[in-house]
């Protein structure tokens, strides 16, 4: 029996330590690695403009290692449940990919098995995204996952250890199931430029959403009065809600500086300030266990700025530095300042991602706005015209919501019929240190 296996590269785009892309070598006669760059996703998911290059860059990258193989990458436009028909026409019989936890992903794989089976296309599915299967974790937890890392090491300490990762793929692997490269590959399947992904999400109307983002602007006290949009951008989808621990709002954020948050058209922006603001407080109210901040604001920050930005990861980073699902210590903070003069104390990180603030000295480069006039004007960054002044008191802001935490946690006590509102409740037997500056701070834009 013949045996033509597609091998469906997503997260993990690499040749070595790759358990699917072994299963689609193996006994085979053809391979053919493709990725598919969904436009839906383009347009739905909070991707920033970097997160999209580096994509590009390591397709490009996969695609040059692929070439030292004889092989090349197929990059296919369209949703997977469009794209596979036409792939399987390839006399496909086996379909391989890595196994990926989260919900757009469990969702789109479902329907790609039971299409797969459908056509008679036999699915290998290897985990290798996580050390362990999720799934097999939850299974042994009698169907949900384990609330606490103690319960969770108790779990996975009962699984076999993950296996050793995988070699490379070689070329005496690939040489034996190697497939014709058509001379016009570069035509239809390469991977497109930058400048090329971008104009084709314009070109197609139902995809401008995602373009809108060149449109974003950032909330400054000072000198936004008025915005101004695009009449022609497309009905904004329906909001996410936040909500609080108990239902209500928590506090309201009236200094348009601390809003520090892209904006977009799913706000259903109106050109006048004060009617955007009232449009804000209706649906971005949330308590950040330091400062008053927009939590779920920044847990979207971070999935469009960071390149290696994972669904699972951050969604439960701002869970926890929340306090507002299982972790409760929130007298526990972290100092932006103190934490940054400890890991890197001669400030390489800051000096190499904000160039303005290179040549300050390190005993500034965390804190430039307690440096002197005669410091900054040396350093050609004046804090207040080159480079922004302080949003917020760290300390008080620290100092504020500590004791706010402290409120809700003591009224979660009476809604779960505990008549104990003593400290020793929320803080483990003992205070808050007292007179410590405990700050923390997630900088916005």
């Amino acid at each position: 029996m013949v045996v033509n296996s597609v091998h469906w590269f997503r997260k993990g785009l690499r040749l070595h330590d790759n358990p699917a892309l072994q299963e689609a070598l193996n006994g085979a006669d053809t391979v053919r690695c493709v990725y598919i760059l969904d436009p839906w996703f383009a347009g739905s998911a909070n991707v920033g403009i970097n997160r999209w290059r580096f994509l590009l860059e390591s397709l490009e990258d996969l695609d040059s290692s692929l070439r030292k193989l004889y092989s090349r990458l197929f990059v296919v436009r369209g949703q997977p449940a469009n794209v596979f028909p036409s792939l399987f026409k390839w006399n496909v019989t086996r379909l391989t990919f890595e196994y990926d936890s989260e919900p757009y992903g469990k969702e789109r794989d479902g329907a790609i098995i039971k299409m797969a089976q459908e056509f008679g296309v036999e699915t290998i599915v290897r985990n290798s995204h996580t050390l362990y299967n999720l799934d097999r974790i939850v299974e042994m937890n009698n169907g949900s996952p384990p609330l606490t890392f103690k319960r969770f090491q108790a779990l996975v300490n009962r699984l076999e250890l993950p296996m050793k990762p995988l070699p490379t793929i070689t070329q005496e692997q690939m040489g034996s199931c190697r497939t014709k490269i058509a001379d016009n590959h570069d035509e239809h399947y390469s991977v497109p430029s930058l400048e090329e992904l971008v104009q084709n999400m314009i070109d197609t109307p139902s995809n401008r959403a995602w373009c809108v983002r060149g449109l974003q602007l950032l909330l400054n006290a000072s000198k936004t009065k008025c915005m101004l949009f695009n009449r022609s951008l497309p009905a904004p989808a329906r909001p996410t809600s936040i909500t609080t621990l108990d239902g209500s709002d928590l506090e309201y954020v009236d200094n348009y500086k601390y809003l520090g948050v892209w904006l977009d058209c799913k706000l259903s922006f109106q050109t006048h300030i004060k009617h955007l603001q009232s449009k804000i407080k209706s649906r971005i109210c949330f308590l950040f266990r330091n400062k008053a901040s927009f939590t779920h604001a920044a847990k979207l920050v971070f999935e469009e700025l960071l390149l290696d930005a994972d669904w699972s990861v951050n969604a439960g980073s701002w869970m926890w530095l929340s306090c507002s699902a299982f972790f409760q210590q929130f007298f526990h903070c972290y100092c932006p300042v103190g934490f940054g003069k400890r890991t890197d104390p001669s400030g390489d990180y800051i000096r190499r991602y904000i160039p303005k603030l290179k040549d300050y000295p390190n005993r500034y480069i965390y804190e430039p706005w307690r440096a002197p006039e005669s410091v900054q004007k040396a350093a050609n960054c004046i804090v207040g015209v080159d480079y922004p002044k302080p949003m917020i008191n760290h300390a008080e802001g620290s100092r504020l919501n500590i004791e706010r935490m402290k409120q809700v946690y003591q009224q979660l006590s009476h809604y779960k019929g505990l008549s104990d509102t003593s400290p020793g409740l929320f803080y483990g037997s003992r205070e808050p240190p007292s007179g410590k500056k405990t700050c923390f701070s997630v900088y916005i834009g």
